[in-house]
């Protein structure tokens, strides 16, 4: 299998803040990967931690990138990305090469289900939730003219696995994503 390059972006500050300039991190990630058509690109989140008390559930204060070192590169090199550098505070990290000898394998997905509970009227349900509940953040579509959550969910996988990746850096069909 060919390497895997990982470009790593910290965001400092309290829990609101860090949710809300991760969601502007991904929004330049989602337009990077749309406006090129790049679909071997994914995210991840390395403290990414599940709850089911909403509120304690997040997806941490970084954000891993993983792909092609050409690409990450050009990423890396975005004028919106440099700015949130400057407004925000971030630290992008150098593009590493993923230590395969240390990397467990997971598989990272946008969560709708939620989004449909509420379409069908689950907010209005009594019901204990016992099941975790998915971390997100906000986004804001520039097409829709709205803010919507994206939830994201991990799962275990099994070994590594190529492929495609969603305009977020979602997993599609199962390709992995490296934990370490």
């Amino acid at each position: 299998m060919k390497p895997r390059f990982y470009l790593d972006i910290f965001v400092p500050g309290g829990a609101s803040v860090v949710k809300k300039v991760l969601g502007k991190v991904v929004r330049i990630v989602h337009g990077h990967l749309s406006s090129n058509d790049i679909s071997s690109i994914s995210v991840g989140f390395p403290k990414y931690y599940e709850s089911i008390h909403p509120e304690k559930s997040t997806l941490g204060n970084s954000l891993r990138i993983v792909g092609d070192k050409f690409e990450l590169n050009m990423l890396s090199k975005s004028p919106s990305l440099f700015g949130m550098e400057e407004d925000f505070s971030i630290e992008v990290g150098k593009i590493k090469e993923v230590p395969e000898s240390e990397v467990i394998e997971v598989i990272f997905t946008r969560d709708r289900s939620i989004e449909k509970k509420f379409k069908f009227g689950y907010e209005n349900r009594v019901e204990t939730n016992s099941v975790p509940f998915p971390p997100y953040v906000m986004l804001a579509s520039k097409s829709m003219k709205t803010s919507f959550p994206l939830h994201v969910k991990m799962k275990p996988a099994e070994a590594r696995k190529d492929g495609s990746y969603s305009m977020y850096g979602m997993s599609v069909e199962g390709s992995t994503f490296p934990l370490f």
